[in-house]
């Protein structure tokens, strides 16, 4: 059964703060004020301070009350170093020994702690260890506000409803609270989404899985949202635990009669040809679950359809047909026309569609024909549609699957060229058609302000949060941050994996930091520790993660990669050993910025990026940094190369690649996704009177204009709130 503090864990993950303790009642003794002070002082050292709501309902809270939550609290900011400082590198002084030692020094010592089964480390003198931190150029800290009980249901709501594809992780905590909250949380939960469509089928299916079983489960409007074979599928899948994606062939389990009677009463009415066409092998397998024979008298059409795909009998559809046309020689005028019938399938054929022309002239009739129906298409996949277009011409490509942590492959181009004048355009009109669309959602004419020190015109829109990993700042691939003060950065990976056997033979990820300018590339990496010239140095190679899990740095020198001409660098993670990053029992990464001369070796409060590694995968671009420019550039980027044995020398071109890819995305930003649903953009002096905020320091927004609510603030970070900005219905509630 879930509690208070399991949902704070979520609101807490997802920038929406945390239920702060109960005032006190009644010959209750509230807690002294330098409690709560003493309190905020040691979040600050983990880089997090308390907002004023959160201050204030703090202080007014009875002792006890204060204490529990503070204790909650401070278990989640702490639950990273607390993992980290049970291990160390195998340089107990890193960095100061590992850079005085010689590259032989350097070997021998790697090749010693392997031998020992990672249990010898050199000699350590603890007059080396660094000074305690430099507190007066550290970055700012992350605010924690108040929030209210039901928080944990508009967020659950939000991302249900909305109409992005949840990613791995937001999957993993729907599933959570909908099977472990209890009937109260899910009867309250079926009340507020009661009149609530859910536009995206795989959420919807994740939804109505947990509900099909409640009698009263056809009145939730969700229920008419079932369109096609294919949204059944995905329950089912949902059912037996499988990928809602349908990115691989799910496993069904066997069904209960009272399941089966649901699922065949779902299927039998909705449009079955297309989805049984497409998927036969699946839908054979759902038939040996399901048995529509036994219940052909109630459902006749779906024993009829079943029997077709078991028998091979070719199903004639819209989709067979649109591959007839689809097949050279193109005529693009009857292809266009008969995509005209279906304006989602036009989208997603729109380039095959341009690239089939045989001049400009025709490439202007097919635009011509996809605007004048584009309205009725997904607004999220306009968005992905406007992005094509705008990155269409860009040296690389990459192509991503479906599946959690699939690894992106980059594309050759071997398509005909669409002229970079035609693509614009194609980019512009969509663009304005997308703005009428969300503009005529506006009717309210809400005032929006976004807070300048987030930057929302460098972070770039989540088009599809499915391939965005959980992390301090979750933002997609091509978001642009800056760096904070601090000289050197340092990168971290720490991972745990209870199943090893033997250290000798153990759970082996690898942290490295690949160097590039336009003349030349280093590495940083187990096979080569320390380059000097750059003041980067590696804290040695841990082959297995042990009882307590394994941890690894690299700590680099900006101003000094940049005087020997080093313009970026990108920090990777390998599973030398094979796993998937999946298989750990907790596995993160990240950079700190650091001063290069204070603080512990893992200081939380000098974390700049945090990436927590879930996928089904075992290598990770997670980030890439514009030295000259101070900026952090989101990849978060699975490479596809070798698994097994290998490392960011094998999989140098790939790694590169996936860099070069994010670094030249022009795609949609938060704030123009923002500034075409909303009418008003509020300037700096007027943020009083909004309606809704967007900024990551909730802070500084608690003085509103008399009379008025106290404005919606969403971070730029939160992507089911920035989602229902942008698409849903962004009230304060």
């Amino acid at each position: 059964m879930l509690t208070i503090k399991d949902f704070n864990r979520i609101t807490f993950l997802h920038h929406r703060g945390i239920v702060p303790p109960a005032p006190a009642m009644e010959g209750e003794t509230v807690v002294e004020k330098r409690f709560v002070c003493t309190a905020n002082m040691k979040l600050l050292e983990y880089g997090y301070v308390m907002a004023y709501d959160l201050f204030e309902a703090c202080c007014k809270a009875a002792h006890t009350g204060f204490l529990e939550v503070w204790s909650e609290l401070y278990e989640f900011i702490t639950e990273d170093s607390k993992a980290v400082s049970k291990t160390s590198p195998i340089w107990p002084d890193f960095p100061n020994d590992a850079m005085n030692a010689s590259l032989v020094e350097l070997y021998i010592v790697n090749y010693l702690n392997y031998l020992s089964g990672g249990v010898w480390t050199p000699d350590s003198d603890p007059s080396r260890f660094c000074k305690g931190l430099d507190k007066d150029h550290l970055p700012a800290a992350k605010q924690i506000p108040a929030c209210t009980e039901d928080e944990i249901y508009r967020y659950l709501v939000q991302s249900v409803t909305s109409k992005a594809l949840l990613s791995p992780d937001e999957q993993n905590t729907v599933k959570m609270l909908l099977s472990d909250s209890g009937e109260e949380f899910l009867d309250k939960v079926m009340s507020l989404m009661k009149d609530k469509d859910i536009p995206c089928k795989e959420n919807l299916a994740l939804y109505v899985s947990y509900i099909i079983h409640r009698p009263d489960w056809k009145s939730q409007k969700c229920f008419l949202d079932f369109k096609s074979a294919t949204d059944v599928l995905r329950l089912a899948a949902a059912m037996s635990g499988q990928d809602v994606s349908l990115a691989k062939a799910p496993r069904f389990r066997s069904f209960t009669r009272a399941e089966r009677r649901e699922l065949l009463g779902l299927l039998e009415h909705v449009e079955k040809d297309e989805g049984f066409a497409l998927r036969p092998e699946q839908f054979k397998r759902l038939g040996e679950k399901l048995h529509p024979s036994e219940y052909a008298k109630y459902f006749p059409e779906n024993k009829a359809i079943f029997d077709k795909v078991r028998n091979g009998i070719k199903i004639e559809t819209y989709n067979s047909k649109l591959q007839e046309l689809m097949k050279p020689p193109v005529n693009a005028e009857l292809l266009t026309a008969h995509l005209m019938l279906r304006p989602g399938m036009f989208a997603r054929y729109l380039d095959f569609a341009l690239r089939s022309c045989k001049d400009t002239t025709a490439m202007e009739d097919v635009l011509f024909r996809f605007i004048s129906v584009c309205k009725s298409v997904e607004p999220r996949v306009l968005v992905q549609l406007i992005n094509h277009f705008r990155n269409r011409n860009n040296p690389v490509q990459l192509a991503t699957g479906k599946a959690n942590g699939a690894a992106s492959k980059v594309l050759d181009r071997e398509v005909e060229p669409i002229p970079e004048d035609i693509c614009n355009r194609v980019a512009r009109d969509i663009f304005n058609q997308l703005w009428q669309v969300l503009r005529a959602e506006d009717t309210e004419s809400k005032n929006v302000y976004i807070d300048p020190a987030c930057h929302c015109n460098d972070i770039v829109f989540p088009d599809n949060p499915r391939q965005i990993s959980s992390s301090l700042r979750s933002a997609a691939c091509g978001s642009r941050t800056r760096l904070p003060e601090g000289n050197v950065l340092r990168a971290f990976l720490y991972w745990k994996a209870s199943f090893e056997t033997e250290a000798w033979d153990g759970v082996d990820l690898d942290l490295s930091v690949a160097f590039y300018s336009d003349e030349k590339v280093d590495f940083v990496f187990y096979g080569n520790p320390k380059v000097e010239t750059l003041g980067a140095i590696h804290s040695g190679d841990r082959r297995s993660s042990g009882k307590n899990g394994a941890v690894e740095y690299v700590d680099f020198d900006i101003r000094k990669c940049l005087q020997n001409g080093i313009r970026y660098a990108a920090m990777v993670v390998n599973s030398y050993s094979g796993e998937k990053f999946s298989e750990m029992d907790t596995a993160f990464c990240g950079v700190m910025v650091r001063d290069g001369m204070t603080g512990e070796q893992f200081e939380p409060a000098t974390v700049k990026d945090r990436f927590a590694l879930t996928t089904e995968s075992g290598q990770l671009v997670m980030a890439v940094v514009d030295l000259q420019k101070r900026e952090l550039i989101m990849v978060d980027r699975t490479v596809a190369g070798s698994l097994a044995y290998s490392n960011v020398i094998t999989d140098h071109q790939p790694t590169k690649d996936v860099c070069q890819y994010a670094m030249q995305l022009k795609s949609l930003s938060i704030k123009e996704m923002v500034g075409m649903r909303y009418a008003k953009f509020l300037k700096d002096s007027e943020w009083e009177k909004a309606d809704v905020i967007i900024s990551d320091a909730p802070e500084k927004f608690k003085n509103p204009a008399s009379g008025k609510p106290v404005p919606s603030i969403v971070s730029p970070y939160d992507i089911p709130g920035i989602y229902d900005v942008v698409f849903g219905n962004s009230e304060a509630e």
